[in-house]
């Protein structure tokens, strides 16, 4: 494979709360930048434990006909193999996704702690916050460690853009309608999306073939990933 001569873009979609989304929002936006009208050269790095994502994939190849090619690959590694391997990765993918566990070990320093370790080779960090107080909590305590790793890497050739956003939202529900009204007062300075990503069984659904975005559906989840989407790669 012949080396490009631009850097990937290195996407994390990161929360310490499990059960908020990050590893289905990965695969949404992995899958649908690597089909049209995208077409973009995609790699998903499973580095969580529990593998989540690679053993996804392997369902979707079970349940899909045997000729069909995946449009992008899906690798498990650990730390140590992320190291030794995403530089010369950086230069063949347009994108590269890390999906990585979010917990803290809040017994060691932040200098030793594998999420900072992993923040340090990526451009992007998404955090997505879901409504509820234990929700929130855990996704703030997740963003101030991120914030202290970004601040860290401030002279880096390649720093740290932290941005957060609305997963599950349902519109008319008073929790969620919490949330929106105080997520830019709790969050400061980070850059928030303007659009939410509402709770839809197509999201849930969603798997590693098959792409759910459309630029022109009249779908409501599909029409409501394609505002999300465009809005995240223009931010990009």
């Amino acid at each position: 494979m012949r080396k490009r001569t631009t850097m990937a873009k290195i996407i994390l979609f990161g929360n310490m709360k499990g059960g908020v989304g990050k590893s289905q929002v990965t695969i949404m936006t992995a899958t649908a930048l690597s089909a049209p009208p995208f077409n973009c050269k995609v790699m998903v790095l499973d580095i969580d434990r529990q593998r989540s994502i690679e053993r996804l994939r392997k369902l979707d190849i079970d349940s899909y006909p045997p000729d069909t090619i995946p449009p992008y690959q899906v690798r498990h590694m650990n730390f140590e193999a992320l190291q030794k391997e995403i530089s010369n990765l950086d230069q063949l993918y347009d994108y590269i996704f890390i999906d990585t566990p979010g917990a803290l070990d809040n017994d060691r320093p932040i200098q030793d702690q594998e999420l900072t370790k992993v923040l340090m080779y990526v451009d992007a960090l998404f955090i997505p916050f879901v409504a509820g107080n234990h929700n929130l909590t855990a996704t703030l305590e997740y963003l101030l460690f991120c914030k202290k790793v970004q601040a860290a890497r401030i002279l880096s050739k390649r720093q740290l853009s932290i941005y957060g956003f609305v997963n599950m939202h349902r519109s008319r529900n008073r929790v969620n309608q919490f949330l929106i009204e105080d997520l830019a007062a709790i969050t400061g300075d980070v850059q928030l999306l303007k659009n939410y990503l509402n709770d839809y069984a197509l999201y849930r659904e969603a798997d590693t073939i098959q792409t759910i975005y459309s630029d022109h559906s009249s779908d409501p989840a599909k029409v409501n990933f394609a505002a999300w989407l465009n809005e995240l790669i223009t931010i990009n």
